[in-house]
């Protein structure tokens, strides 16, 4: 492991989420904008590594931390609101290329459209089909072009189904067992924490949109959507007794996630 081999902590630090609007009712006096940056930077520190099989030497904490944090602020306001998957699949693009194939990884961009500053997933797929996220950087750079790469399709990493699969005839969405993992990597959260912070905000969030439909989603495609839904539940480590709960709106990104 990365983190034990750079003699790194085996958990990840504590990162604090963006100020959140005005029409928050918590406040938090003691955070500076300081200790939020350097948190977040930390965060991102321990758990991205320089994605050297893209061409890029260095990682970007900065772009990094920002993108990560914005994004994360994007999906809690969707959930707050209630009236929509804070994480849509179609907001994102998965990408392969012929070196991958072997090595079974996906890389995730987000967002697929759009000349903002983009946020980079590299998955890999396991033998029986799950996913695990591998690294997560942000660059400006256009690195599906500039490997060109193509769309990702189950025959890029085809996975292969256990005996007792097979004897029971397993149709359930193989991603969905992971979502526990990545809820317990980026946020820390168990059933009887109180994490505290939860905003009241009206702001919504615009979704990009490709020519998929859901209809059209696949069984690794709804892995890779679990674990985009873990990474903008990322780790909220503001815990006043004083804040409101955010169990609620753990609950509602939990929601959405199925198991068949």
């Amino acid at each position: 492991m990365r983190q034990r081999m750079l003699s790194l902590p085996p958990h990840p630090p504590h990162a604090y989420d963006l100020a959140e609007s005005d029409t928050s009712t918590t406040t938090h006096p003691s955070i500076t904008d300081t200790d939020r940056r350097d948190s977040q930077h930390a965060f991102v520190s321990w758990l991205s590594r320089p994605p050297v099989e893209l061409g890029i030497s260095a990682v970007d904490v900065d772009a990094t931390a920002r993108s990560l944090f914005a994004r994360r602020l994007t999906a809690m306001r969707t959930a707050q609101e209630g009236e929509m998957d804070p994480i849509d699949v179609r907001g994102y693009g998965m990408w392969c290329c012929e070196a991958w194939h072997a090595g079974k990884r996906v890389l995730v961009k987000l967002p697929e459209r759009g000349e903002e500053e983009r946020l980079y997933m590299v998955v890999i797929v396991g033998e029986a089909g799950e996913m695990r996220l591998d690294n997560l950087f942000s660059t400006q750079r256009d690195v599906v072009a500039e490997k060109g790469m193509h769309r990702w399709t189950a025959d890029c990493a085809p996975a292969n189904e256990s005996a007792v699969a097979k004897e029971q005839g397993e149709e359930e969405d193989q991603g969905a067992e992971y979502i526990n993992d990545a809820d317990d990597f980026w946020a820390g959260f168990s059933d009887d924490d109180d994490a505290g912070g939860k905003a009241k905000v009206q702001a919504g969030a615009s979704v990009a949109v490709d020519s998929r439909v859901e209809g059209d989603v696949t069984e690794q495609e709804k892995a890779i959507k679990d674990i985009v839904r873990g990474a903008y539940t990322l780790h909220r480590s503001i815990r006043s007794p004083g804040t409101d709960s955010v169990e609620e709106f753990i609950q509602l990104v939990r929601s959405a996630i199925t198991t068949a």
